[in-house]
C-alpha cells in the first residue's frame, strides 16, 4: 500500500493516484507505526520538485531515486558519493553540511540519504519526502546479496572504493551488521520526524514493498508520457 500525507490539504490535480481504502489506512497505522502521520488523497504534482528518497540501508534508495529522477528528468543526488572520500573517509561534518547545502540549491531534484548531519538542510528545502518502508526480509535479503556482488566483483564504489571480505561480514562496521542495527531504529524514528513543526511542509509518501515502488514509477512515466513532455519547473 502507498501511503500519502499531502503537505496542504487542497485536492490539487494530481500526477498519480492510487485507490486505497479507509481500511488500509488502518492497517497502516496498526501495522507500521504510522498513526496520525499519513492522510490518502492523490499526489500533489506541484510538490515533486525536490525529493528526498529515504529508507533503511540497502533498502533500495539509490536505485529508485536514479530511475525517479530520469522519468522525471530532473538531477539525481547520491549522498553517499558526497559524504566518502578514498579509503572510506567520511567528510568532515562541516563541509558535509556545506556540500550537502550546495548539492541541494537547484530547483528540482531527487535525493537519496539517510544521513541525520544534513537531514535539517535537506528536508526544510525538499518538497518532497519518500519512505521505502520494507519488510527486514526484503532489506536483509537486498543487504546480503548486494554485499556478495560488491566484494566478490570487487565492484568499485564511492571515491574509488571497494568492500573487502573482512569489512562486510568480518567488522563491527560491517553494511549487514549496520542493516540489523538501524532498521527497527529507522522504522520508529521517522514517524516521529514527520510530526516536527519544521517538516509539516512535506508531501510524505511511503511505500511498503518493491511492488508498490516499480507501480509507483510506470504511474510516474505513464503520466509524463501521456502529457508527451517532460514536467517543467519553474
Amino acid at each position: 500500500m502507498i501511503s500519502i500525507r499531502p503537505a496542504v490539504e487542497n485536492d490539487i490535480e494530481a500526477l498519480c493516484s492510487f485507490d486505497l481504502r479507509a481500511a488500509e489506512v488502518q492497517r497502516c497505522a496498526a501495522t507500521r507505526g504510522c498513526d496520525g502521520i499519513v492522510k490518502i488523497m492523490p499526489m500533489d504534482a506541484t510538490q515533486l520538485k525536490r525529493i528526498v528518497i529515504i529508507g533503511t540501508s540497502c533498502s533500495g534508495k539509490t536505485t529508485f531515486a536514479r530511475n525517479l529522477a530520469q522519468e522525471l528528468n530532473v538531477q539525481h543526488i547520491e549522498l553517499d558519493s558526497i559524504h566518502w572520500k578514498p579509503n572510506w573517509t567520511p567528510t568532515p561534518k562541516e563541509e558535509f553540511r556545506s556540500l550537502a547545502s550546495a548539492a541541494a540549491t537547484p530547483e528540482a531534484w531527487v535525493l537519496d540519504g539517510n544521513y541525520s548531519a544534513v537531514r535539517d538542510i535537506l528536508w526544510a528545502r525538499a518538497t518532497t519526502l519518500i519512505w521505502l518502508n520494507y519488510p527486514f526480509y526484503v532489506v536483509a535479503w537486498r543487504a546480503l546479496s548486494r554485499t556478495f556482488q560488491h566484494v566478490f566483483y570487487r565492484q568499485v564504489l564511492y571515491a574509488g572504493n571497494r568492500e573487502t571480505f573482512r569489512q562486510s561480514f568480518l567488522s563491527k562496521d560491517s553494511i549487514l551488521w549496520w542493516v540489523v542495527k538501524t532498521y527497527r531504529r529507522r522504522r520508529q524514528e521517522y514517524p516521529r520526524l514527520f510530526k516536527e513543526p519544521a517538516y509539516r511542509h512535506l508531501q510524505i509518501i511511503v511505500i511498503a514493498s518493491p511492488a508498490e515502488a516499480e507501480r509507483f514509477l510506470q504511474n510516474i512515466k505513464l503520466k509524463v508520457t501521456n502529457r508527451s513532455t517532460t514536467i517543467q519547473w519553474t
